[in-house]
């Protein structure tokens, strides 16, 4: 009898209060193949798997990723035995996690979300994305005991027991490597965090420096294309912080700050480039060296400098305007703010459309014997060209980069000669000569340079 009261007692891990199990069904929303929403509950992962496989076709030899594999979540947690193994499987199988516009995932649900990858032979990478107006909130593990009756000892040590050991299997989770990184999927401050917070008293993802040190991907915003000093200045500060923690004190960039005894704290040191790089000294610099040199290369911020005091670097360390190009790294996209702005501000004054990541708004299909292999939202930009010759290049959320040029001997795909085809239903396609694949390319906003094409 006791062992039956004490799965009741377990079944309590982590409620939310609401009523009813989690519904797990095709999602209507681009962004996610299937949604999950309301209380996970025991029994829940069993209807994902049923759901999973019939959705999700995974990697094969043609997907070189999950990435297509997607679900969205809106829930207010539940069961974490049952949310484990929800994110276990996230984890391993490579399944993308999604919070959009105005959904909520709290407790058990942001552990799943955290643990949201695409796995594949090729390329596997961190598969998690944010909505800037959604919410995501940790605490601690607990058991809710709603029974007014005496528990007996034996059943809550056994749940204790449970309880304990589902805590050990979150850490253990958490600590996993993020793939082909030496980063854990959930960094050992953001698990401290959550530890720390107790019922209803919520850590939330809710800052440009939260959502940044803890590595999740954002949407839903449009971030101008310049580079200043104040920029430049959050760039190397916020970057050379992340590495280590999060942000403790106040880093506005004023006048106070930006004058230094004299000085200008941001120098513009090279102009050569589409714009200026930047060397930032930073607050900390003194007794011993905090430095970056901050500049903007096709579309993307990146950096290279270091703090003796954490020992920290960025890129390849101590670097200046002769060699910053082959010593810098790729830095995350917000690092460009205040870390202290709030997430939900940036849908207001950086607007996007809705459920898009990226201002031209593209869709990238693949497809080969007429069968789609591999279709995904991605970033396109247009590369320096001249008059006779347009280049366009797509990067696609695994970082694979597919470039498209027009010219007046005709078309290339990265590299190769390639035919065109008239815009139809997949949009614009190119077909490479030397894999005989179509890469097609369609616009799913009204700025999408697609036309252009």
């Amino acid at each position: 009898m006791f062992f039956a009261r004490a799965i009741t007692v377990l079944g309590t891990l982590l409620s939310s209060g609401s009523a009813g199990a989690a519904e797990i069904k095709p999602s209507t929303n681009p962004a996610c193949v299937l949604a999950l929403s309301g209380e996970i509950m025991r029994g829940d992962y069993s209807k994902f798997l049923a759901a999973a496989a019939a959705a999700y076709p995974g990697a094969d030899e043609v997907r070189v990723s999950s990435s297509a594999d997607t679900i969205c979540l809106d829930s207010p947690g539940g069961d974490l035995t049952e949310g484990v193994s929800f994110a276990r499987h996230f984890y391993s199988r490579g399944v993308g996690t999604v919070i959009d516009d105005g959904a909520e995932c709290y407790s058990a649900c942001a552990i799943m979300f955290m643990m949201g990858t695409a796995q594949g032979s090729e390329v596997s990478f961190v598969n998690r994305r944010l909505h800037v107006r959604g919410t995501l909130g940790f605490h601690r593990p607990y058991l809710n005991i709603t029974t007014s009756g005496d528990i007996d000892v034996r059943t809550l040590a056994i749940a204790y027991d449970q309880a304990y050991q589902s805590a050990l299997d979150l850490i253990s989770m958490g600590n996993e490597m993020s793939p082909w990184t030496a980063v854990p999927m959930m960094r050992s401050d953001l698990i401290q965090q959550m530890l720390s917070h107790v019922g209803d008293d919520m850590f939330l993802i809710d800052t440009v420096d939260r959502v940044s040190r803890f590595g999740i991907e954002t949407f839903g915003y449009e971030l101008p294309v310049g580079l200043d000093r104040e920029s430049a200045f959050y760039a190397c500060e916020n970057a050379l912080q992340w590495k280590v923690g999060l942000t403790t004190e106040d880093i506005t960039y004023t006048a106070e700050v930006a004058d230094m005894f004299g000085d200008p704290r941001v120098e513009v040191i090279d102009h050569s480039d589409e714009m200026p790089a930047f060397h930032v000294t930073g607050l900390a610099s003194g007794y011993a060296d905090e430095s970056c040199v901050i500049f903007r290369e096709k579309g993307v911020i990146k950096g290279c400098g270091v703090d003796e005091y954490t020992d920290t670097t960025l890129g390849l360390g101590t670097c200046d305007g002769s060699d910053f190009h082959e010593k810098a790294e790729v830095l995350p996209l917000l690092a460009v703010l205040n870390p202290a702005t709030r997430l939900a501000s940036l849908a207001s004054k950086y607007s996007a459309a809705k459920g898009e990541t990226e201002a031209e708004g593209m869709r990238c299909i693949v497809r080969e014997g007429g069968i789609i292999v591999d279709s995904e939202i991605c970033q396109s930009e247009a590369l320096p060209s001249s008059d006779d010759e347009k280049a366009y290049r797509f990067v696609w959320p695994s970082g694979a980069k597919t470039v498209v040029v027009i010219g007046p001997d005709g078309f290339k795909l990265n590299g190769a000669p390639a035919s065109a085809r008239e815009p139809g239903e997949y949009g614009t396609c190119f077909t490479s000569s030397q894999t005989g694949r179509d890469f097609c390319v369609k616009p799913i906003s009204r700025r999408a340079p697609a036309a252009a094409l």
